[in-house]
């Protein structure tokens, strides 16, 4: 007997977008290489249809209810064009779109219990602010499905606390790749690194508070921040106001052993996506203490 063919439903893929387009494509490959045919629709410029590569894009507009139900009719429009046999749809969170239907929700977090506690500014924080009922009764809705996924056990307990969620909750964990992020040389100082997009909501300042309070127990400690983002200025004012500057990242053979590592990671980016135009890497420094390396977010 066939096995039914996956559909993944995502908001981001390779090459754009982060963890969640990662996190899919890694499970994707991974049942492709137990037999499972995968495809994925993602949020695209304009409705397309790769059969060579599985992939799916439709036009997304970030406005619930609205925006879900014209990307599902956008969907179905193309599945008709270019059917699947009878597909497993599965749909990714952090943005939850039931309007599509499916069989397996996968949460990779829980909008309802990380927006409220966020910090955001600007056009995002209105934008939070009055979408999140609606992509709470998203939320809800999908856990309607007839299986529930999350990437870590944290996410499903945040699930049956905001949610009062009583069924199974099958965690399919969130891990790296281990053909990439191999153990190195070791660092001969307690050596601490941020990696990741610098946002409010990602916790680079408390990245920041938490070297202080390390620092006072172990004052040999090295961090670095490794990343771009809206609060790269943030990051620096709170190492100013802290008074880390002179205290951090003083080591420039520590900086050069950083780099070596970032350098890889470019490479290997680079190789998966030959497309993507970057600037290069630059190392920074943050009131010449905790060092920060530059990387250029694709457009």
């Amino acid at each position: 007997m066939t096995s039914r063919p996956v559909l993944f439903i995502t908001s981001e893929f390779p090459p754009v977008g982060g963890g969640i387009g990662v996190f899919v494509s890694n499970l994707a490959r991974v049942l492709a290489n137990h037999g499972r045919e995968c495809w994925i629709a993602t949020w695209g410029r304009a409705s397309a249809f790769d059969a060579e590569k599985r992939l799916i894009q439709i036009p997304f507009i970030p406005l619930p209810p609205l925006g879900d139900q014209l990307f599902a009719i956008g969907l179905r429009r193309l599945l008709k064009k270019h059917p699947l046999n009878n597909p497993i749809v599965s749909v990714q969170t952090p943005y939850p779109q039931p309007a599509v239907g499916c069989e397996v929700a996968m949460f990779h977090i829980v909008v309802r219990h990380v927006i409220p506690r966020g910090e955001y500014r600007g056009v995002k924080r209105l934008q939070y602010r009055v979408g999140l009922p609606a992509l709470c009764r998203n939320e809800r809705k999908l856990l309607e499905s007839p299986t529930i996924c999350s990437v870590s056990n944290s996410t499903a307990t945040d699930l049956r606390e905001e949610y009062e969620f009583k069924r199974d909750i099958v965690v399919v964990g969130n891990g790296v790749d281990p053909a990439l992020f191999r153990p190195g040389e070791k660092s001969e100082q307690p050596l601490v690194l941020y990696t990741g997009r610098l946002d409010l909501n990602k916790g680079v300042i408390d990245f920041v508070r938490m070297a202080r309070v390390v620092l006072r127990r172990h004052p040999s400690a090295v961090f670095h921040i490794v990343g771009r983002g809206p609060a790269m200025n943030a990051t620096r004012e709170e190492i100013r106001r802290l008074g880390l500057g002179g205290r951090l990242g003083n080591d420039s053979s520590r900086g050069h052993v950083l780099r070596n590592a970032v350098r890889h990671l470019q490479h290997s980016e680079q190789q998966r996506n030959a497309q993507r135009k970057r600037r290069p890497f630059r190392s920074r420094s943050c009131a010449a203490g905790i060092r920060t390396i530059g990387v250029q977010p694709p457009r």
